[in-house]
């Protein structure tokens, strides 16, 4: 007779087993439990941290910009004579003298002022800022002109070269530096921040350069310099629009709904004309580092020689194209190398990139190659410089002829040779002053003998005894002589 199974129970291993999985989902779900608080304490503390918008002063930002808005008076000699600083550092290539001139350069009022107005829809405010703007960037130009007009001749500096064209970084700087200076200006307890803000966007460094350009007849540099200052001043504007919004400050309204509902619509037709070109620009600075990012990648993955070294490569825009020029010492790239390199620029999207590949046989070639770079760059920017001066000694030649007329004692200038034989060369004459009273001043454009040595204090020496004897010769109080 066959039994029937008995039911064995659990064993004592099966239910330990539960038990471990239930402590294991139990300590789980705990952990997650503490994992959500500690996001959310952690969430709670930052955002406490952050918060702005209860600690900003509305009232009191808006009279502090609206007061700096205005460019007369003590603000316009401030920002002359700080552009003059910024000019000499600019021309001498001194940064602690350009960083001097940015922190008492008042220019921030202005733009900053074009910013709070879209955001607060002040269309009187916006027209007072966009005037005291164009006043700023007049004088401004004004003075760096007439500076680099008299001012001499050290080259062209480094710092001159950096603001002739924007970059990425320039455009990261004026974001945030707008931002830093609006927040800064928007506390209820101020700070120094704005002075740091002026001096990290660098508003001034390019409008000096754009009077450089200007008053050396060099256009490219005007544009990539005024074209920088645009940049800066767009973006600085367009931030502080945008922080204002978010700290909600209280919105300019008219009494007349239909009048309000026509500034409502001019305010954001200007705040797209004001996003639109920034826009534009910063995708443009964007593309082209990302370009160039995607060159060095390529030369770092494809360009390789073996028994060569690769010079730092240079990258020049040239229209559509972009021109790669690498330069190799030592062994020489194959023809098909080249080639190979070419139809890979495809593969790393870079077809509209033209590869210009120099070879030299050893380190003395190729510096004898770079070296002859220089000279022809250097003879381009000397013969531009002598065609500047040419023009300026035939102004002042025909300054000198037409003052003949006011009349000078006959013989002077063979008086004036005889008695100083180190000047070759005399043109004299009389300058009116003032058109409303005929107040005339005797002028002298003197150069000496190229065959002598003449130091600087041999010279003045010359021109303070000859502007003496000039005084008694002609019985007058004021001389002024020049020298070409």
């Amino acid at each position: 007779m066959n039994e029937e199974p008995k039911n064995t129970p659990p064993t004592q291993s099966s239910e330990a087993s539960d038990k471990h999985t239930q402590e294991e989902e139990k300590a789980r779900k705990e952990g997650e439990l503490y994992l959500r608080k500690f996001f959310s304490a952690a969430r709670r503390f930052v955002g406490k941290r952050l918060s702005i918008i209860d600690n900003a002063d509305p009232k009191a930002t808006i009279e502090g910009i609206e007061n700096d808005v205005e460019f007369k008076g003590f603000n316009l000699w401030i920002l002359i004579f700080s552009i003059f600083i910024c000019s000499i550092g600019l021309n001498v290539d001194s940064d602690p003298v350009i960083i001097g001139a940015m922190l008492i350069s008042p220019l921030m009022g202005p733009i900053m002022g074009v910013g709070l107005s879209i955001g607060i829809n002040d269309i009187e405010l916006l027209k007072r800022s966009l005037r005291n703007w164009g006043v700023a960037v007049g004088m401004a130009l004004a003075a760096s002109i007439a500076y680099f007009l008299i001012a001499p001749d050290f080259g062209t500096a480094d710092n001159l070269l950096a603001r002739t064209q924007p970059t990425l970084l320039d455009v990261l700087i004026a974001v945030f530096g707008g931002a830093a200076g609006i927040l800064a200006g928007s506390r209820k307890a101020k700070s120094n921040v704005v002075p740091g803000v002026a001096i990290a966007t660098a508003l001034m460094p390019p409008l000096c350069t754009a009077g450089y350009g200007i008053a050396t007849g060099n256009m490219l540099y005007f544009l990539g310099a005024i074209y920088l200052f645009l940049i800066n001043s767009i973006f600085i504007s367009l931030t502080t629009t945008l922080v204002v919004r978010y700290l909600q400050f209280p919105l300019r309204k008219l009494a007349d709904p239909a009048k309000e509902r026509k500034r409502r619509r001019l305010i954001s037709a200007i705040l797209v004309i004001f996003i639109l070109p920034s826009g534009y620009v910063f995708y443009s600075v964007v593309s082209k580092a990302v370009e160039e990012q995607s060159i060095n990648t390529f030369i770092a993955e494809e360009i390789h020689v073996d028994g060569a070294v690769m010079m730092p490569p240079s990258i020049e825009r040239l229209g559509d194209e972009t021109v790669v020029t690498l330069s190799f010492i030592g062994e020489q790239a194959t023809p098909e190398l080249i080639q190979s390199w070419e139809r890979k620029l495809e593969q790393h999207d870079l077809d509209h990139v033209v590869l210009n590949i120099t070879q030299y046989a050893d380190r003395d070639d190729y510096a004898n190659g770079e070296e002859m770079q220089r000279i022809v760059t250097s003879m381009v920017e000397t013969q531009k410089t002598m065609e500047g001066k040419d023009r300026e000694i035939e102004r002042l030649r025909s300054l000198l002829e037409n003052a003949r007329e006011a009349g000078l004692p006959a013989g002077l200038i063979d008086e004036i040779k005889i008695n100083n034989p180190e000047i070759s060369e005399v043109y004299a004459g009389q300058l009116q002053l003032s058109s409303a009273r005929q107040d005339t001043i005797c002028t002298l454009v003197i150069k000496f003998d190229e065959n002598l040595e003449m130091t600087e204090n041999t010279s003045q020496a010359i021109k303070t005894r000859l502007a003496s004897w000039i005084k008694i010769r002609l019985e007058s109080d004021t001389v002024f002589i020049t020298e070409l």
